[in-house]
């Protein structure tokens, strides 16, 4: 494994920062630890926890976000325990400086009971991934469960070292620990807080952790990337917009409904987080721009599709294009899915210059990634379809242009494919809807944040960002991919009227089901893929 195998290294760590004592002081900062009854600690006071008995060691402010019966992907409100991890966390204070997260044993339990081990899989990936974009410049350490010797619990200890390899979050397992035998009669009756207990310390059992404890928490230190050198402070990230969440609200109402998984197809090679452009100077220090891209494992040249995802302006991120980006690799493509500023970051026109900018770094770098520069489609989900018909619609427009890098390179596309998104900010149905969702909640919609007032407060965005008001004769073909909620395509028949009278291509399709982010799922993802390949098939192909 690449991970740091922290048994056999945390001796290392552990002298680096007893010679660094500078570099290692917690005092006053905050250890926030996560999970379930271990962290929670069953039936006894959590102060008498390993994790609290450290931070009091080393002067820490301690935060216990445990929760009795908690699992990583399970929601068991039904059963008295309440959201999944994947939900709870973001409850967590943002201003943690340290996390643990102790988790694991109830999904074991659940998976052997109940099955549902993709599932678990999916939320252990989505709660790391999360975990990381909320705290991008905090430690971050997982703790295994003990290894009890009963179904599932190896597989979740091996899946928890997969799924933190993946995101760089280092590992304290102590599933074959000789501190805590759990397997062990005479040690659980000493050690736990009840014979039969396999999960729970008592506060012997808990001592006997304090040094392994601590010398994790300082190889966490030690490996600390220090954001100050990159960042003026954190990136802020809105996470609530995930596929896990999406998946577990629309299977509320659709059962049918089966979440589409990330799996790179046979055939097809994938590259990740390519830096596409760098902002400089923002209040986050000097800002890398990410993509990643899938491509037939040859040496051909084909035709690029750049991949936006949705979340209303403010939430999401690549990842969630990469199940469809996979597939539609498979069929001769250069896929890319890109990360753009997002309203927390930076509001209306950033985002639209982000994808100007990955257009042309993609033509620029053609010959590097085997890209047709004369072939390049953009596409879209919900808020990321009206980036992606803005993008396409205003070809050659300098006032949509913006100022990042490559500027020789044109930043026209070929064709745009929208998934359930809009093509008008200023219908009067549009400004209606802003203006009532405000006098409801007494807060701005997603949209009137996004372009930085409602609409008597910043009308100018609202009509720069509005498709329909910017169609030319170089404006490109359109895909239209639409759910059976009217509200996601304002604008487009309108917009498909004015195609009409100038004699450009547009196609119109319609996926039959209430389900706005419909692309997530089988057997919607299917059709959808089928309509997207079947479209940039005759742009490109034919």
């Amino acid at each position: 494994m690449k991970i740091i195998s922290v048994l056999l290294s945390v001796i290392f760590a552990y002298g680096f920062c007893n010679a660094a004592d500078n570099d290692c002081d917690f005092k006053g900062k905050t250890l926030c630890v996560f999970g379930d009854s271990y962290v929670r600690n069953h039936k006894r006071p959590f102060t008498e926890s390993w994790h609290a008995k450290l931070a009091e060691k080393l002067g820490m402010e301690y935060v216990n976000f445990g929760r009795n019966g908690s699992s990583i992907a399970f929601d068991r409100t039904a059963d008295g325990f309440g959201l999944a991890m994947t939900e709870r966390y973001l409850s967590m204070p943002d201003s943690a400086d340290y996390i643990l997260v102790i988790a694991g044993h109830n999904d074991a339990v659940y998976v052997n009971r109940h099955g549902g081990w993709d599932k678990f899989k999916l939320g252990l990936d989505s709660l790391c991934a999360g975990l990381k974009a909320k705290y991008p410049c905090s430690p971050i350490g997982f703790v295994t469960p003990w290894g009890v010797d009963r179904p599932y619990f190896k597989e979740v200890i091996a899946e928890i070292h997969k799924a933190c390899d993946k995101y760089d979050i280092p590992v304290l397992d102590v599933s074959s620990s000789d501190i805590i035998d759990v397997n062990n009669p005479e040690f659980r009756a000493k050690y736990f807080q009840g014979p039969n207990d396999t999960a729970h310390l008592n506060d012997a059992g808990h001592d006997l952790m304090v040094e392994r404890g601590e010398k994790f928490i300082k190889l966490l230190a030690a490996n600390k990337k220090c954001c100050n050198k990159r960042f003026n402070r954190a990136i802020p990230r809105d996470t609530s917009f995930t596929a896990y969440s999406t998946n577990i609200k629309v299977r509320k109402h659709h059962p049918e409904a089966v979440l589409a998984l990330a799996k790179l197809p046979a055939g097809v090679k994938e590259y990740n987080n390519v830096v596409y452009t760098t902002h400089k100077n923002t209040p986050y220090g000097d800002r890398d721009m990410h993509v990643d891209i899938f491509r037939p494992d040859n040496n051909e040249v084909y035709p690029a599709l750049i991949m936006i995802h949705g979340g209303g302006w403010n939430s999401g991120d690549k990842s969630l294009q990469v199940p469809m980006a996979q597939q539609i690799a498979a069929k001769g493509y250069v896929t890319i899915p890109v990360e753009y500023r997002m309203t927390p970051e930076a509001k209306y026109p950033a985002a639209l210059h982000d994808i100007k900018t990955v257009v042309r770094w993609a033509r620029a770098n053609a010959s590097k990634y085997g890209i047709d520069p004369d072939k390049i489609a953009v596409s879209g989900c919900s808020a990321g379809a009206q980036l992606a018909t803005l993008v396409g619609v205003t070809n050659g427009s300098e006032r949509h242009e913006g100022k990042g890098e490559w500027s020789d390179v044109s930043s026209d596309v070929q064709a745009v494919i929208n998934m359930d998104g809009i093509a008008t900010f200023v219908s009067e149905s549009n400004i209606a809807d802003a203006n009532e969702r405000l006098a409801k909640k007494g807060v701005m919609p997603v949209n009137a944040r996004w372009l930085g007032g409602m609409y008597d407060q910043a009308k100018d965005n609202w009509e720069e960002a509005s498709a329909i008001l910017w169609i030319t004769d170089k404006s490109a073909p359109i895909c239209f991919i639409s759910s059976g909620l009217p509200r996601y395509s304002d604008g487009r028949d309108e917009l498909v009227e004015i195609y009409n009278k100038k004699g450009i291509y547009t196609e119109r399709h319609k996926i039959p089901v209430d389900v706005h982010p419909f692309w997530f799922f089988h057997p919607w993802v299917d059709t959808t893929l089928e309509y997207a390949v079947n479209f940039l098939d005759n742009s490109f192909k034919k």
